[in-house]
């Protein structure tokens, strides 16, 4: 017997047939049937309107007229809805302010969603009958995600935003068309999952199928990707679909949730019995929501819709939008920290900063008062400043007495005793205050007050800087007022004033806005005509009657033909041999389109590999490049070590051809000759390097004056606006750059360069120290030669000498007037932080100056000692293994590997692993041309490591890694060399092996097991939890938590179990975050206690998922309150205990703090070594 249906069910009835056979209600049937049709549309969608056959107005239109056919034959005329509730939403967001238009689309979706939900439980209470509610609850998640994207891109800054936030802010509003087909799209309406705006657009054009991978240079080296196909993806969750559906449809009627109402099953049985029972049926239940769930997002697959790039064995991913995660709902771990956001609760941060006046702290605040009819007036006072006392000092400004005024802060009057600084002003000293007269009679106005006081020239203005914090600068004011021309005016002739034309009085005209820049009505609509159309209407009949004559001048008579049996018949259509000729035919333009396909296919492929070759190409050729230049034109400490390497392996070539060649004297001359050469070319090498160190000398000084001399530049926290402040002292450190550059001219004169001289010395007559005495006797000493006829050149020692201290004179403190205060306070502060100390120079130096690998312990000698001390190691050419490395992470960052070593590993190892692991040479075919070897993955199913690499050539590497097992292909013997390095490299990198070790061992796949409850929730419903956090979680700083469970339960619907189910959501999660602090960390010392701690924790999770879930199933009130007091609520008071007790009993593990031998503490030790090599990642 089929099942009810409400007789309030709109929907369409076509099938009722097929659901009394199946015995499944017809809102049911249509469900089904209305995603596998959308499931072969999806397929349609994705071909024939693929992005690059089909403009974007083309796909927009054909996903919002199969989503209104679809919601029409599911829901008859509830299907208004479909389009009512998105379209007041997007009257508001048409018409409201960004600044408050996602409030408000937001309360207006909730409302319209609650009303629709209060209808529904008004004609159809307590059945889970297919109506119009699910998909209003998608789209109520579309528009208000969109309606919070607009808000952050057109409102808030790009620094205020989070990274999720600046990723989906939307910046322009979308047009209807846009707009209706990304909030009702056929493929999401009935079941989600729910997108956002700007992954519906990256859609829409195609972009969302590039992988996301990152490479080292996104111009030339972007990966190469063939268009994924989505069917193996379709053909599992259509699978796994069908089987939740079997499983729900046969097993549930035999665990019906009704019966926990029943007296025999709430008085009868154990908690134990109560607690099993209820985690059947839950589970059970669940099945017809994976069903649901499964399904749609094979039809957004279908569609093209959830490429998520490639996993770490090449294959690829449809999982980047979807509605539910089975394996991990089912098998997490622990009830964890919060919903569906790892993030935790944070308060606010008093950003304010106290001001320093000789030696005091001190600071003004800035009173913003509103009068009248909002006008404003703006004074500082004193932060200590009582209001009586303000209140006085603002009768000589309004003239009016004390007693007429009346302060307001917000809806609060403040009373004569209250301070300014503990009203709470914000980061800058501004308060806003509101000013009021208590007489009616009385207007405050202060126009007579200020006009005899003029606009002051320089002002001070307080400002917050990135280095310096917040500091008073001194700002020049520029009158930049607009020019009016006159054109012409009258006067009164009883007042005496005088008034100009309308133009005169007001600025010039706007310019003129173009029209793609308008949002006006006009701009967006087309201008469209009725026209009504006459149709003919005919009646005809077959029937004769007394008053209606019909002619028979047409009609014929027929005759009966010759008899012909069935065989005959048969023989003469021959339908199986018209058939096979269909079939026939039909082959054949199947196997020439298979053809054509395969063809394109393979062209497509050959043109990719030849564009990846040339890319190779391109690249060798660019790195050859970069070795020619760094041989020639050497700027670093590896360039000169290459080519003090090179000079090595010459002079060993030549040493080996004279004593195989020569002997005796011939032998000593040649010996001689080759130290000659030598000599030379190393005093070339020292004369590049002194080259470069004059270099770097003059590009100091450079940086020391431009320091000095560029005006300070910041964004303002108004609308982060950049702000360029030129004070003082940067202007005087212009002047002092432009005389050291006219003192340093070579260019100049014997005449012109004494009056550079002259004009120095009369600005150095106002100092009275040594190096300014010094140089005004050197500037008279020059003067004189010059006098006396001396060039330039005579006095180049005197030159220098000058130079060297005026630049000495420039950067003393005392000496400049405070110009290089600012620098002096940046040397500083690089100066205090990060420092080590050299064992070998005997100087501090920051940790970029030394060399730091994966084998070091601490920093004790820096890089330039290093480099001139080579007693310890050899002359090395880095560049080659430079490279190898830039290979190998490259290569994991396209297979996203999860491991660190290939990133913390330095150039240094890597040599150390061809040269003395590998011995320089392939280990097949024992090429030893080092810029075509490749350590690549042994083992291509782990993440790379040194013990697990093998040095191959390019195209060795590329044939290994399509190998699935080694032992099918590598005989025994290699396979044993290959362990043998293995265990070397592991001898060799062990803290390194130690670091990884500790990694893998805490680390679980999130694809494959959650830790704790809140991925296990966040596994339930995706789409849902990711909205859920966009809109409430990451945007409030207090009771975060709670509010996203109340706006769960309202968005969910009014019935009661909803809100119990919410509310014991709340109270877990708390006592588990609790639970999580005070107790796992004690469990980490080994691998038997970490299994023993996730057994217990997974039994705890099944308990507790049953224990509040089946209230969301039963929907009503007091058989859950039955339920729970016949378990003596027991879990209930487990939370509070663990919430009350547990912290007054067990010590806090804060986050860093581990307990002694567990993993955490290994973290702890090795954590200065990670954090001294990440500075070095490319």
């Amino acid at each position: 017997m089929a099942q009810t249906v409400s007789d309030y069910y709109d929907g369409s009835r076509l099938f009722s047939g097929l659901s009394e056979y199946l015995g499944i209600s017809v809102d049911k049937v249509n469900f089904v049937i209305s995603q596998v049709g959308a499931l072969f549309l999806a397929s349609l969608f994705r071909n024939v309107l693929h992005p690059s056959k089909a403009n974007a107005a083309t796909r927009h239109a054909f996903g919002l007229v199969f989503a209104l056919i679809i919601g029409y034959f599911c829901f008859g005329t509830q299907a208004i809805h479909l389009a009512a509730l998105p379209a007041a939403c997007y009257i508001v967001i048409r018409t409201q302010s960004p600044e408050v238009m996602q409030r408000m689309v937001l309360a207006v979706a909730l409302v319209y969603l609650s009303v629709i939900h209060l209808h529904r439980q008004i004609y159809d209470y307590g059945s889970y009958n297919l109506d119009i509610t699910g998909p209003l609850m998608v789209i109520t998640q579309k528009v208000t995600s969109l309606a919070f994207n607009i808000h952050d891109g057109l409102t808030k800054h790009q620094e205020k935003l989070s990274k999720s936030q600046k990723s989906y802010a939307v910046t322009k509003i979308p047009n209807p068309l846009e707009y209706f087909s990304f909030v009702l799209h056929f493929p999401s309406l009935m079941a989600g999952p729910a997108m956002l705006y700007k992954e519906y657009m990256d859609f829409i054009d195609g972009s969302n199928l590039k992988s996301p991978v990152l490479a080292d240079t996104p111009t030339r080296n972007a990966p190469i990707v063939v268009e994924p196909s989505p069917t193996w993806a379709v053909c599992k969750k259509v699978a796994i679909a069908a089987g939740c559906a079997a499983i729900f449809v046969k097993f549930l009627p035999m665990f019906p949730i009704s019966r926990v109402k029943e007296n025999d099953f709430v008085e009868n049985t154990s908690i134990t019995q109560k607690i099993v029972y209820l985690y059947i049926c839950t589970t059970l239940v669940r099945f017809k929501y994976y069903f649901a769930w499964t399904l749609a997002d094979a039809v957004c697959n279908n569609a093209g819709i959830g490429y998520n790039g490639v996993d770490a064995s090449g294959a690829h991913r449809w999982d980047k939008f979807s509605n539910v995660d089975i394996f991990q709902f089912e098998v997490s771990v622990f009830y964890g920290s919060a919903t569906s956001s790892s993030a935790s609760d944070g308060g606010t941060t008093d950003i304010s900063e106290s001001f320093s006046d000789n030696g005091t702290n001190q600071r003004n605040i800035t009173l913003k008062f509103l009068y009248g009819d909002n006008k404003v007036f703006t004074q500082s006072y004193h932060e200590d400043t009582a209001i009586g006392d303000l209140k006085t000092l603002l009768t000589e400004v309004f003239n009016t007495p004390t007693n007429n005024l009346k302060l307001l802060l917000g809806e609060k009057e403040l009373n004569d005793d209250s301070i300014l600084n503990e009203l709470g002003a914000e980061p800058f000293g501004v308060l806003e205050l509101r000013l009021l007269s208590t007489n009616s009679d009385d207007k405050l106005s202060i126009d007579e007050a200020f006009r005899d006081y003029t606009i002051p020239d320089v002002i001070t203005v307080r400002v917050q800087t990135s280095d310096e914090g917040i500091k008073d600068v001194v700002v020049e004011v520029e009158n930049r007022a607009i020019i009016k021309p006159f054109l012409g005016g009258y006067v009164d002739t009883h007042s005496g004033l005088e008034y100009h034309h309308g133009y005169t009085q007001t600025g010039p005209p706007k310019p003129k806005i173009p029209p793609e820049m308008k949002n006006h009505r006009d701009t967006q609509t087309y201008f469209m005509r009725n026209r009504k159309l006459d149709m003919p209407y005919g009646h005809a009949t077959q029937m004769a009657a007394e008053n209606l004559w019909i002619p028979a001048v047409g009609d014929r008579i027929l005759t009966p033909g010759p008899y012909e049996t069935a065989d005959e018949r048969e023989k003469r259509l021959d339908v199986e041999g018209k058939v096979r000729v269909i079939q026939r035919y039909f082959r054949a333009w199947l196997t020439r389109k298979r053809l054509k396909e395969y063809s394109e296919e393979y062209h497509k492929r050959i043109r990719l590999m030849l564009e990846r070759e040339e890319l190779e190409r391109r690249e060798d050729l660019e790195r050859k490049k970069r070795d020619l230049i760094s041989r020639v034109f050497p700027r670093t400490a590896a360039d000169f070590s290459m080519l003090y390497a090179m000079t090595e392996r010459w002079k060993k070539a030549e040493i080996k051809r004279i004593i195989e060649m020569h002997c005796g004297p011939a032998r000593i001359a040649e010996f001689y000759l080759l130290l000659e050469k030598e000599i030379q070319i190393l005093r070339c090498i020292d004369e590049l390097r002194l080259k470069l160190k004059n270099d770097r000398k003059i590009q100091k000084e450079i940086d020391f004056f431009k320091t000095i001399g560029d005006p300070w530049t910041f964004k303002s926290t108004y609308k982060n606006i950049p702000v360029v402040v030129d004070t003082l002292e940067t202007q005087k450190g212009r002047t002092f750059r432009e005389l050291y550059e006219a003192i340093c001219d070579p260019t100049l004169d014997g005449s012109n360069r004494m009056l550079v001289f002259l004009e120095l010395r009369r600005g150095l007559e106002s100092h009275n120290c040594v190096i300014s005495n010094e140089l005004v006797d050197l500037i008279d000493r020059a003067c004189e030669l010059l006098a006396r006829g001396f060039e330039s050149r005579h006095i180049e020692t005197l030159q220098k000498r000058i130079e060297a201290l005026l630049l000495h004179h420039f950067q003393q403190s005392e000496c400049n007037e405070g110009v290089t205060n600012r620098y002096n306070r940046l040397t500083e502060k690089a100066m205090k932080e990060n420092l080590f100390y050299c064992h070998s120079c005997k100087k501090l130096k920051p940790i970029e100056c030394y060399n730091v690998g994966v084998k070091t312990n601490a920093a004790k000698i820096c890089a330039t000692c290093r480099f001139i001390d080579r007693s310890k190691e050899p002359w090395i050419d880095i560049s080659p293994y430079r490279f190898i490395l830039r290979q190998i992470r490259k290569n994991e960052r396209l297979l996203h590997a999860l491991s660190s070593i290939a990133f913390i590993i330095q150039d240094k190892d890597i040599y150390y692993l061809v040269t003395h692991i590998w011995h320089g040479h392939s280990a097949l075919s024992e090429c030893d041309n080092i810029y075509q070897l490749r350590l690549c993955r042994w083992d291509k199913t782990k993440d790379w490591s040194p013990w697990n690499c093998i040095l191959l050539t390019a195209e060795e590497a590329k044939a290994h890694l399509k190998i699935d097992k080694l032992e099918d292909v590598y005989d025994e013997h290699f396979l044993s060399n290959v362990f043998n390095k293995h265990a070397l490299t592991k001898k060799y990198f062990a803290q390194s092996f130690d670091i990884d070790k500790c990694v893998r061992e805490t680390y679980v796949d999130d694809d494959y097991f959650a830790t704790n409850l809140r991925e296990s929730i966040a596994a339930w419903n995706l789409g849902t939890n990711r909205w859920l956090r966009m809109i409430v979680y990451e945007r409030v700083s207090k009771y975060s938590m709670v509010l996203t469970y109340s706006l769960s339960a309202l968005w969910h619907g009014f019935y009661p179990g909803y809100y119990l189910t919410f509310a014991n959501g709340a109270l877990f999660t708390y006592a588990s975050r609790v639970l999580r602090k005070r107790v796992r960390n004690y469990f980490l010392a080994n691998a038997e206690t970490k299994f023993f701690y996730d057994g217990v924790t997974f039994v705890t999770t099944r308990i507790l998922m049953a224990y509040m879930v089946f209230t969301f199933v039963l929907l009503e009130f007091w058989p859950c309150i039955r339920l729970y007091m016949h378990m003596y609520w027991c879990l209930h008071l487990g939370a509070l205990l663990a919430i009350f007790l547990v912290p007054n009993v067990i010590p806090k593990t804060e986050a860093g703090q581990a307990v002694k031998g567990s993993i955490a503490q290994a973290f702890v030790q090795a954590r200065p070594i990670t954090n001294g090599v990440s500075r070095h990642h490319d």
